[in-house]
């Protein structure tokens, strides 16, 4: 519309001999049919090229309306308003969880997450899982989460976590020795599905590498076996889950007894400690908790959540 304005008022100026001004307010009120009358009188050249200039701004205006409508018929702007108030939902995060694959496992991770109450945001290459990434109440970001700009675009540098639940190990590891790279403290959790590639990942830098199948296998086995059994980690009937705390130098609990923390916090269950030469019974401890002991607990995720700003500040 500019260059029809700017090649009408020359046109006006060349042809109908109008001084520039003039020339412009002609350009304005012909391509805007207002019909306000000529600003001095036009032969036949200056006419044609009037008429020539109502043609060219009525095409002008169809095609830019018909590419407005495509725009919003298509869903491209909708798309871009979406991508743009996700780039500021994804700049405000911090100390979130990135959750890799939104699959089975990747949508418990993020149910987990979500009912932790902390900020997570969900990479899948499917543009089809958008929708239901919104949904899940998390922020969404569609790519490959293997590529370094997409991890960076996922605020890595900020993030307190990720968890690696893609359904290809290959995936996996190559996202958890980027992640690793990218931020060097980050707490890196891996989905293995092939027993033969946990080493891989765990050297690749991730700190835990867990198999959905095993720890399945593992609890229906023990519910099938033993009716009394509701779950070999969790409890989630009972919304209880069982954790393990390693004790790191400087915590206020080293050369605490067990029964001393039990006593500070009665709405969790303390199991026992861990230690080189296996697990022991709370009561069976000979001494007072040390540094690199792994206190094993029971229960609630907000006391959990207590008991862990505690034993590991």
């Amino acid at each position: 519309m500019v260059a029809v304005v700017v090649v009408a008022t020359i046109g006006f100026v060349v042809l109908a001999d109008y001084p520039w001004f003039d020339g412009l307010y002609m350009s304005v009120i012909t391509l805007a049919t207002i019909g306000y009358g000529e600003v001095n009188p036009l032969d036949t050249t200056g006419r044609v090229w009037a008429i020539t200039v109502i043609v060219a701004g009525f095409t002008t205006l169809v095609y830019a309306a018909s590419v407005l409508s495509a725009v919003f018929v298509s869903g491209e702007f909708t798309n871009a308003v979406k991508a743009r108030r996700g780039e500021r939902m994804r700049a405000q995060l911090q100390d979130h969880v990135i959750v890799v694959g939104f699959g089975r496992v990747g949508r418990a991770v993020v149910k987990g997450v979500v009912n932790e109450r902390r900020p997570c945001i969900v990479i899948d290459r499917e543009r089809a899982l958008d929708e239901s990434i919104s949904e899940a109440g998390v922020v969404g970001l569609i790519g490959d989460a293997s590529e370094e700009s997409t991890l960076r675009e996922a605020g890595i540098e900020r993030a307190e976590a990720i968890v690696a639940a893609a359904h290809d190990d290959a995936t996996n590891l190559v996202v958890v020795l980027t992640a690793r790279a990218l931020n060097p403290k980050l707490r890196i959790v891996a989905r293995v599905n092939d027993p033969a590639w946990y080493d891989r990942i765990c050297r690749a830098g991730a700190h835990q590498a867990l198999s959905p199948y095993e720890s399945y296998g593992i609890a229906l086995a023990a519910s099938a076996l033993d009716a009394s059994v509701v779950g070999v980690q969790d409890l989630p009937t009972l919304g209880l889950r069982a954790e393990e705390f390693t004790v790191l130098a400087g915590s206020p609990v080293v050369g605490m007894s067990l029964e001393d923390l039990a006593l500070a916090h009665p709405d969790v269950l303390v199991v026992g400690i861990r230690r080189e030469q296996g697990i022991a019974r709370w009561h069976e401890i000979p001494g007072p908790i040390a540094v690199d002991d792994v206190i094993v607990m029971l229960g609630s995720p907000s006391a959990m959540a207590r008991v862990a700003s505690v034993v590991v500040p």
